[in-house]
């Protein structure tokens, strides 16, 4: 069995995580499927799903790694065609990547209890973002 569903999330500012672990259990439980394998996947080139203990220290600490990794007050070739000033964006989800994969066994998403799923946005304005949650499955 297949089930996908495409669903949205809001984000307020630049850099931002969301914890979208009820989001995609919810989608998860709609599907019926005890055993598989689950993709989340964001739709955008400026965006990431991502895994982590969603707490304030972990958000600040991946924000400065990325900055130390992808800054954003440097100049990149992006910028000389598009003219938006996200290049750093494009990195971030570039290194980071678009989508995660969870698998299912015994009707539950194999995650520990201090792991959520994180919808990470790069980009420097608000955006509303589409997700792809696929999951396959009996």
């Amino acid at each position: 069995m297949v089930y996908t569903k495409k669903t949205y999330i809001e984000s307020p500012k630049g850099f931002c995580c969301q914890d979208i672990t009820g989001l995609v259990e919810k989608v998860f439980r709609e599907s019926g499927i005890k055993n598989g394998i689950m993709c989340v996947h964001s739709e955008r080139s400026v965006a990431a799903v991502v895994t982590m203990e969603f707490e304030p220290g972990c958000v600040k600490d991946f924000e400065t790694l990325l900055e130390k990794i992808a800054p954003t007050n440097i100049d990149y070739e992006h910028h000389k065609r598009w003219h938006d000033g996200n290049g750093h964006s494009h990195m971030r989800s570039t290194l980071v990547g678009p989508s995660k994969t969870f698998p299912i066994i015994d009707g539950r998403i194999c995650l520990e209890p201090w792991m959520q799923i994180v919808f990470a946005d790069f980009q420097p304005a608000a955006t509303k973002w589409e997700l792809a949650i696929v999951i396959v499955g009996e």
